[in-house]
């Protein structure tokens, strides 16, 4: 992904959290939730790709908007860094989940593979 220099606030509406790769959402982002922090607070690449789910109304908050915030109330703001934290941990863990089930899925595909090409 490339580097965020917002987040977002879910005003109204859903959006579905999908890794690179997948068609499956890992989750779903309703009224009030958030997104883009991780990119945000550290200035890592995006890790996964928000799609909307139908009509939904969001709120860029750019990062210097971002600092004035962390500047009147540093609380509010440790608290988004810690429920970044935590969904890092819960992404990291779905990806190896997924990795887990490819290499489980990889010698069943190929046998399935090979039975349809030599016709048995």
């Amino acid at each position: 992904g490339t580097p965020g220099e917002s987040m977002f606030v879910v005003c109204s509406g859903q959006a579905a959290v999908m890794l690179e790769g997948q068609r499956t959402p890992i989750a779903t982002i309703e009224q009030g939730g958030y997104f883009g922090e991780m990119s945000l607070l550290t200035g890592d690449p995006r890790t996964a790709t928000v799609v909307a789910k139908g009509d939904v109304v969001v709120l860029e908050i750019g990062a210097d908007v971002f600092r004035q915030l962390a500047d009147l109330n540093p609380r509010a703001v440790e608290q988004v860094g810690v429920a970044a934290a935590a969904r890092r941990a819960d992404l990291e863990g779905v990806r190896a989940s997924i990795q887990a089930a490819a290499v489980l899925e990889a010698p069943t595909s190929f046998m399935s593979r090979m039975r349809k090409f030599l016709n048995i």
